[in-house]
């Protein structure tokens, strides 16, 4: 009974130590920042939510509340980190990376986007070498910052493993993944060359950094800049509770958009995105417009296509693909198909096409709906993992489903037209 009330007196302890010094670390960042001139309201404080960091109501708080400001001044960018570290050879590194012709996601801001790969690999840096960055201003500067950030790890399939990305292929969201890790590995494979890093990069570091720093990220006078504080804020475009300002003087400013319960989560405004890019770039789904999408991209040539009529150009798989959601998807389609009409052996007629490409959609419309009754409790663990990956594959089912009754509509009226001798719609 004595030993038994010692190994209980002994852990009791242990949790309160370990208490203490996450209250301890917390309160450690916000006075580094109220000696930084950031203002904290007294009605928001840092709690773990899933144990992830971040800012909640204490109090009940009124609509249109200031409840945090952030001077300019304790913000960085690109040109002040590369200040603070004080480092020829990264000056010298990003004035090469600069002139660089690399693919991004978004060709319309390509400068931004270099600066945010470029902020990735110094924060790599200075995870894999602290010995040369730790003795920096910048690190001495920043370190309570640095440290905030270390149980950043959004729940992205950038992260999943060879089987479940496997599973995903034959999904719009599997292509999509693929499509942004190929990014990310053409960044990899610049910077860990002679002229950079010159030894390998861990995929999962370089990844966890880079959404990091595009997801906490806020662009400033042109620049990419990195709020101390803002990453401790969730962030959504829809069900978001308080926004920021940007001020004259560049201070950012958080205030309330509505009514705030006690014990909430204070969630900000974020860009809008689309929900199989929040998948990938925050692990998370948009909550109301589940099936709100700018693109859905499929191969013209499915590998249903090439097992039925027996095709044998392995090129055609990544040579062409429709864009489910573009205006005008199933006329560029149906030509594309009458254009290979020989490799189907078939008469190449409007209604003929149709058929093909009725054909196509539906190999992935079983392949996604076999996926969610199948296969998403086989390969997932983790319940997160599998709800996020079913919510996503049903809002996939409907595009689907809803782009094979309007393929149908055409089809049909084209057989009737056919059979009266007319090709008119």
């Amino acid at each position: 009974m004595k030993i038994y009330l010692l190994s209980f007196i002994f852990i009791i302890n242990l949790i309160i130590c370990n208490e203490t010094k996450e209250e301890k670390s917390d309160s450690n960042f916000i006075d580094w920042g109220i000696k930084n001139d950031i203002e904290i309201s007294s009605l928001i404080g840092i709690s773990s939510v899933n144990g992830v960091k971040k800012f909640v109501a204490l109090e009940d708080i009124e609509s249109k509340k200031e409840i945090l400001t952030i001077p300019y001044d304790i913000t960085f960018n690109i040109e002040k980190i590369l200040d603070l570290l004080n480092s020829n050879e990264l000056k010298t590194q990003y004035e090469k990376f600069e002139k660089l012709d690399i693919p991004t996601y978004e060709p319309h801001h390509i400068n931004l986007q270099k600066e945010e790969i470029f902020l990735s690999y110094i924060f790599y840096l200075i995870q894999h070498e602290p010995n040369l960055y730790n003795n920096t201003k910048f690190y001495e500067k920043y370190k309570l910052y640095l440290s905030s950030i270390k149980n950043y790890l959004p729940k992205s399939p950038l992260f999943y493993n060879n089987e479940q990305i496997e599973y995903l292929s034959g999904t719009y969201l599997g292509k999509f993944h693929d499509r942004i890790k190929k990014l990310f590995q053409e960044e990899i494979k610049v910077l860990k060359n002679e002229s950079y890093y010159n030894k390998d990069i861990d995929f999962k570091d370089y990844a966890y950094n880079r959404l990091f720093t595009q997801n906490k990220g806020l662009e400033l006078l042109g620049h990419i800049s990195m709020i101390p504080f803002l990453n401790l804020f969730d962030r959504d475009y829809i069900k978001f509770n308080a926004r920021f300002i940007i001020e004259r003087k560049r201070n950012v400013k958080i205030v309330t958009q509505k009514y705030i319960k006690k014990g909430e989560i204070i969630i900000v405004n974020s860009p809008k995105r689309s929900n199989v890019e929040r998948m990938i770039f925050e692990g998370e789904l948009n909550s109301y417009l589940v099936n709100y999408k700018e693109n859905y991209i499929i191969p013209a040539f499915s590998p249903g296509l090439y097992y039925k009529y027996d095709i044998d150009d392995i090129e055609l798989f990544n040579a062409y693909i429709i864009n489910l959601i573009e205006l005008d998807f199933d006329s560029k389609a149906i030509n594309l198909y009458k254009n290979y009409s020989k490799l189907f052996n078939g008469e190449g007629g409007d209604a003929w096409a149709y058929g093909i490409l009725f054909e196509n959609i539906n190999f992935y419309k079983d392949y996604v709906k076999s996926f969610i009754n199948e296969r998403i409790d086989k390969i997932f663990d983790d319940d997160y993992d599998r709800k996020h990956i079913e919510r996503e594959m049903q809002g996939e089912l409907k595009v689907l489903d809803r782009t094979l009754a309007f393929i149908k509509h055409k089809l049909d009226q084209y057989k009737k037209n056919e059979k009266k001798g007319t090709t008119d719609l």
